[in-house]
Formats: C-alpha cells, structure tokens, sequence
C-alpha cells in the first residue's frame, strides 16, 4: 500500500478546546479534519502534540484525537515530550531564546536558525514514530511552521504527501 500522508498546518489552538478560540471555530475544525478524514479515507491520525502539552493546556485529549475516535481510527500524539526532547538532545524553543538573548546575546538571526535546527530534530522524531504506527492514508496535523520542511522530509523518505492546509484557520 501507498505510504500517502496528508498534512495539515495550523495554529496549535485549534488542537484544543482553547480559551483563546470560540467553540465555533473548534467545531469548524473538528469539521475540516472530518471532511478530510472522509475525502482521503484515511486510516490514522497523527500530530504535533503530546499530552503533557494537553496537561499544560487543561486538556485530556485533542480535537484531532476525538475526530480518530469518531472514525474509530488510530491516532497518535508524535511529539516528544520534554523529557522525551532531552533524552534526544533537543532544545525547546523557550531555552533557545532564553540562551540567544541573556547569556550569548546571540543575533535574531541565529537565534531563528537554531529554532530551526531543532524543529528539524523533532520532525525526525514524527518521521519515525509515524512510520511504527504504519497505518496508512495518515493524516497529520502540525504547526504551520512546520509544513514545508516535514513534507520535504516524508517526500525525501519515499512518502506521497499531499498538504491540504498550510495555515488552516476558522
């Protein structure tokens, strides 16, 4: 079978039932995601999120978790958590700033390009995790930063990848 990935950028509030989104624009993207699962036939859902992000938030579960469970399809939260990003020697992006403006008085410039560097390393992680899971059409959904470099990455590792969104938003 075809490893077919779809891909949809976003904000991360819309992954959530967030204060900072009325319940209208949650619905209208537990409404896409559905559209999508349906159009694409897919078999399993995956995204930037783990729970502890949920935790953090106040969440017990995504907006992309209850569409997988509607469907009664896989679903997988694929980003490392921060003792997960440690392990694998990834920096946060909060350290990034925190280092690059306090202790090295590093340019915007360079700052951006080690962000960038480490969302390349937990990209990887996604690629990997999402190859075990092995259920496929999958669809991810992801920050909008995100969209090109992944889909660059799962196009480089032989996937057929189709974005849908590069920045979805109500």
């Amino acid at each position: 079978m075809d490893k077919i990935i779809v891909i949809v950028g976003t904000n991360h509030e819309f992954q959530w039932s967030d204060k900072c989104r009325s319940n209208d624009e949650i619905e209208k993207f537990r409404n896409y995601l559905s559209v999508l699962v349906k159009k694409h036939s897919i078999h399993a859902i995956a995204e930037e999120m783990n729970k502890e992000v949920l935790n953090e938030n106040s969440q017990d579960e995504s907006i992309p978790f209850q569409v997988a469970q509607s469907f009664n399809i896989a679903h997988q939260y694929s980003d490392p958590t921060i003792d997960e990003q440690s392990e694998l020697g990834i920096m946060n992006e909060g350290t990034i700033e925190y280092y690059g403006q306090y202790r090295n008085n590093w340019s915007r410039e360079e700052i951006q390009e080690r962000i960038e560097k480490e969302y390349r390393k937990r990209e990887a992680v996604w690629l990997a995790r999402i190859k075990t899971l092995n259920k496929w059409p999958l669809l991810f959904i992801c920050g909008s930063e995100h969209v090109t470099p992944f889909c660059n990455k799962l196009l480089k590792s032989g996937f057929i990848v189709n974005i849908e969104a590069n920045s979805w938003t109500a």
